[in-house]
């Protein structure tokens, strides 16, 4: 079977799964805004250019929940066969109309760590969270105080406490230099 000019198979590239459309409306546009990434990325791997076979693999990727959300526009809305810049705007308009920053905010500040997660995976889980959340340049501060609140360790909050201008970054260095890496854990 021959592939198509412009196009490269790469042996054993993932492709992106099927973009989930369940769950709350207010982190809608953050994973769209993922999911959009990582298939910008399998394009460029794969050596996919042709805007026709983009568009196509974008909608067979993308999955059934978003391709019904595609059928509800207007063709001059989500564009031809071979306009792919249209519908992927298209789709960013659509998944940005979701967004609700009290409730992307709420469900942030309800944010709890799982049994024995680490400080730094509950940081990056935080910082997906805060993506919605438009709290601009007090973003990391929000996420630092976050992790404080559930830090058990009375030493490492103390040093944490003691350190000058502490920021989310010297919050992840003191916590990686810390000797006691149960303390890590957050409860």
């Amino acid at each position: 079977e021959m592939a198509q000019p412009g196009f490269v198979a790469l042996a054993g590239l993932p492709a992106p799964g099927f973009l989930d459309t369940i769950g709350d409306q207010s982190t809608l546009n953050q994973k769209w805004k993922r999911w959009k990434e990582e298939f910008q990325l399998y394009c460029s791997a794969s050596g996919i250019e042709n805007k026709t076979q983009k568009r196509a693999l974008l909608l067979h990727l993308v999955g059934h929940g978003v391709r019904e959300v595609v059928s509800t526009y207007a063709e001059d809305k989500k564009g031809k066969d071979d306009d792919f810049e249209k519908l992927v705007t298209c789709l960013n308009d659509h998944f940005s109309v979701k967004e609700n920053i009290p409730r992307a905010r709420q469900t942030f500040l309800e944010m709890k760590p799982g049994d024995n997660e680490t400080v730094h995976n509950f940081v990056i889980r935080l910082k997906r969270t805060a993506e919605n959340c438009e709290y601009g340049t007090e973003k990391d501060n929000q996420i630092r105080d976050k992790v404080i609140q559930f830090l058990h360790d009375d030493n490492l909050r103390s040093k944490l406490y003691r350190t000058e201008n502490l920021d989310l970054s010297s919050l992840l260095t003191v916590c990686s230099e810390f000797h006691n890496k149960e303390a890590l854990r957050v409860v």
